[in-house]
């Protein structure tokens, strides 16, 4: 069982727990609702936090993504963890293990290229040694203080550390080197981290803002899906970046929330559907709220599959194909009985 999974379900028989002595103790019905809220809420709070602990991230390397030419993420790599497959099909950490120790003999000869430093402390990383990997990229960047790779990847470092105001100062740096870059990836990465720092200021506060605080009022004013509306001033290419970002921290439940969220509103839906998913996998602020929407979510969405459609289509035409047939039948047969009745009055 997971760090995560454990507390959330010792949190969740507390509130058993709480409640029952609460309802002995002859509290009102409605304190004790907003008891459980809050502590669901907290739950919730708790279980992101244990979770973020956990996080896989890329980094710039000639083993994940290119700093000079990277590739456009395909969304849907993404949603069906093609990635993650492909790293498995590497051999997992052993496969860098042996990178670590190949890397290592070039090391003495190649120690003043901040290009091999950073694949050098990559593979440092995925073997499992992220204390060795952060040394050798701030040796990176002694020898290149303006390398844009070294940057970001000793910024996400810094992130997995919890270190998020030094991860933040080498993004800025980073960002006014390459505005943009990979359609604002870093920047989002920026915005991340300020979300992180205000969750653990305060915990409570994912449950009331989402990632990009401008699209919290269109979730808190949902309707019934689907969820359309219109944000002002956004990005233009938020969807890409968004998905960028998610390339890098794939699991990053309230990234993936914010991503489904705009997919929902483009008419995207069975994308949206499956970040939402990712969302409540991964564990976002707004998981409880979530898996209230998801119930009509799923409902609309399947309503929308062509599948369906092309089945009510059949099984509408058979209907009538019955009615039709019983209904000559019924009525050549009510027309026999009521000659029949004619034939009988005459007589």
């Amino acid at each position: 069982m997971s760090t995560a999974r454990y507390w959330e379900e010792v949190l969740t028989m507390e509130c058993g727990m709480l409640a029952e002595t609460s309802q002995e103790c002859g509290f009102s019905q409605s304190g004790d609702k907003m008891v459980l809220r809050f502590l669901r809420a907290l739950i919730c709070c708790v279980v992101c936090i244990l979770s973020s602990a956990a996080v896989h991230a890329c980094f710039y390397s000639s083993y994940s993504f290119s700093a000079k030419s990277p590739k456009r993420t395909n969304l849907d790599d993404l949603l069906y963890d093609r990635l993650l497959a492909e790293e498995k099909e590497r051999g997992g950490s052993q496969f860098f293990v042996r990178e670590a120790k190949e890397l290592s003999r070039e090391y003495p000869t190649k120690r003043s290229d901040p290009a091999f430093l950073n694949d050098y402390a990559y593979v440092t990383y995925m073997s499992g040694n992220l204390m060795e990997a952060l040394r050798i990229w701030e040796e990176a960047r002694k020898i290149a203080p303006d390398d844009y790779q070294t940057l970001c990847n000793l910024a996400t470092a810094f992130h997995l550390q919890g270190k998020f105001d030094e991860a933040i100062s080498l993004l800025t740096q980073a960002t006014k080197l390459r505005p943009n870059f990979r359609y604002g990836a870093e920047e989002l990465h920026i915005r991340l981290l300020e979300h992180l720092k205000k969750q653990r200021e305060d915990p409570l506060y994912i449950t009331r803002e989402l990632l990009l605080p401008e699209l919290t009022p269109a979730w808190q004013k949902r309707r019934d899906p689907p969820n359309r509306f219109e944000a002002e001033n956004l990005p233009k290419d938020l969807k890409q970046g968004l998905t960028e970002l998610l390339k890098q921290f794939p699991k990053s439940g309230d990234t993936w929330f914010v991503l489904a969220l705009l997919l929902e509103s483009s008419k995207d839906y069975h994308r949206a559907r499956l970040a939402y998913q990712k969302a409540l996998k991964t564990g976002c602020g707004q998981s409880e709220a979530l898996h209230s929407y998801m119930k009509k979510y799923v409902a609309f969405e399947e309503s929308r599959n062509p599948i369906h459609y092309v089945g009510r289509m059949f099984l509408g035409a058979f209907i009538l194909t019955l009615v039709v047939f019983f209904g000559a039948r019924l009525w050549n047969l009510l027309r026999d009985v009521i000659d029949d009745i004619r034939e009988t009055r005459e007589r």
